[in-house]
């Protein structure tokens, strides 16, 4: 079957921007038109699907850069699939621990705002999230919107998120809340939400039920 020019035109610019630093801005439409030789629609769509999954990102007064080669554009461990949440905090500290602060690349001093939620599927409660946004990175609206925000989509929507599956025992403070034994052995999973600068946004740590939420790692 032949590959649609697109496609190819795709994966000529995948292997264009693969030796390509971080944030570089590429070639734009119309210089891509003249070396494949193919009509801007052509080129816009193999484009707009690289974007998509986040090979390149797009700035609306500078131009289309490569991402960060690190970071993930769609991956479903940032939120499990639920039917209903539960705040248990939320709170805007005046300053913050050390790993937020190495997480959000912001000072100790930062205002962030930090809330726990349970996620649950057909009433069982199947994750835990801590979820850490620095203060200023929100508007008035958006901070007053997170308590109802059922998923991170507003904000993955503008970049890219990394994750980082971690073993370990089930915290003691959510044992009775996953309705685990202590010391039942989970898979904590710490994604961060960037922006299309590469700049952190959102600090998520996932605690996560052992046999209702599974997690399957891929290559």
């Amino acid at each position: 079957m032949k590959i649609p020019l697109y496609q190819q035109i795709k994966d000529k610019i995948i292997a264009m921007i693969d030796i390509m630093e971080p944030n570089a801005s590429i070639p734009s439409e119309r210089d891509f038109t003249d070396h494949f030789q193919a009509s801007r629609m052509t080129v816009r769509k193999a484009i707009n699907e690289l974007v998509d999954e986040g090979y390149l990102y797009r700035d609306a007064n500078r131009g289309t850069f490569v991402s960060d080669k690190r970071l993930i554009k769609k991956n479903s461990l940032l939120t499990p699939e639920f039917d209903k949440h539960t705040i248990l905090y939320f709170d805007v500290k005046a300053s913050c621990g050390e790993d937020v602060s190495l997480k959000l690349n912001i000072s100790r001093d930062t205002s962030v705002v930090r809330f726990i939620r349970i996620l649950s599927k057909d009433n069982i409660n199947i994750a835990l999230e801590e979820v850490y946004i620095a203060r200023n990175q929100l508007t008035d609206d958006a901070f007053n919107d997170l308590p109802k925000l059922e998923n991170f989509n507003a904000f993955f929507n503008r970049g890219s998120a990394s994750f980082t599956v971690i073993p370990m025992l089930v915290p003691i403070k959510y044992a009775n809340l996953l309705g685990v034994k202590l010391e039942t052995p989970i898979l904590s999973i710490e994604s961060i939400i960037y922006k299309n600068d590469g700049s952190p946004l959102v600090y998520i740590k996932s605690f996560n039920h052992p046999v209702y939420r599974l997690i399957e790692i891929t290559d």
